[in-house]
């Protein structure tokens, strides 16, 4: 009887799971999820977009925390998405990543895009995409841009850019950090194409001077004949 349970229940695992299974699979709650996901990202691009006109006037209120003065019909609140898209916006670009938050939106519409079978690309790599900049554009802001966090109410980079930066500049110095967002930058565009290599060796090569001198050449100088003026020899007619 005990075994009997047991396959019994085992069945029934089973069969939810393969249900469950189905339903992931489903093109329709693909697609359903898919527009949600795009039409999520128009929302956060429309609260993101208010954020650099009214986020000023909405800082106190949001830096408040007061869950009463959200929910508030009369909140007060500038930002065209409402109290809610404040929210988001101040978080993910002041306490996040800067304005390289919106690789985000970006990577949401394309995953959604794709979930609604509107354009068929590889997922993965715009994943690896849209994160590297999302990094990199958040650590160039936060270094670029350290000494205004004080004087604005947006910070460019986040406070994650402002935080690797400082640890950056404490261990490599300001031209190390340079010098690791020239390299990184390169790198990235080697992953995007791999003509960036041959373009590098064409720019230390110096190729593109010698090409000018080719299509200038230096014009040689002309061989000058000098004359020598010499007096009249007198002639003696006597």
């Amino acid at each position: 009887m005990a075994k009997k349970k047991s396959d019994k229940e085992n069945k029934k695992n089973s069969s939810s799971f393969d249900k469950a299974g189905n339903a992931l699979r489903n093109e329709t709650i693909h697609f359903v999820v898919g527009l949600m996901l795009v039409i999520f990202s128009v929302y956060l691009l429309l609260a993101f977009s208010s954020f650099f006109f009214t986020g000023a006037a909405d800082q106190s209120i949001i830096d408040s925390g007061n869950p009463a003065d959200l929910s508030a019909v009369n909140n007060h609140v500038k930002n065209y998405a409402g109290s809610r898209g404040a929210q988001l916006a101040s978080y993910l670009i002041n306490d996040c990543f800067g304005i390289s938050s919106f690789f985000i939106l970006v990577f949401l519409a394309v995953a959604g895009l794709k979930l609604m079978k509107v354009r068929n690309v590889r997922l993965w790599k715009w994943f690896v995409g849209c994160s590297l900049l999302l990094i990199w554009f958040s650590v160039f802001f936060g270094f670029a841009f350290m000494d205004h966090y004080q004087d604005s109410f947006i910070y460019l980079g986040g406070m994650h850019g402002y935080n690797v930066s400082r640890w950056l500049i404490s261990q490599v110095g300001v031209p190390g950090v340079w010098m690791l967002l020239l390299v990184t930058a390169i790198c990235f565009f080697i992953y995007l194409s791999r003509r960036t290599i041959t373009w590098l060796r064409k720019l230390f090569g110096l190729s593109f001077l010698r090409r000018k001198r080719k299509e200038h050449p230096v014009p040689e100088r002309e061989e000058t004949h000098e004359f020598t003026i010499s007096r009249p020899k007198e002639v003696n007619l006597i």
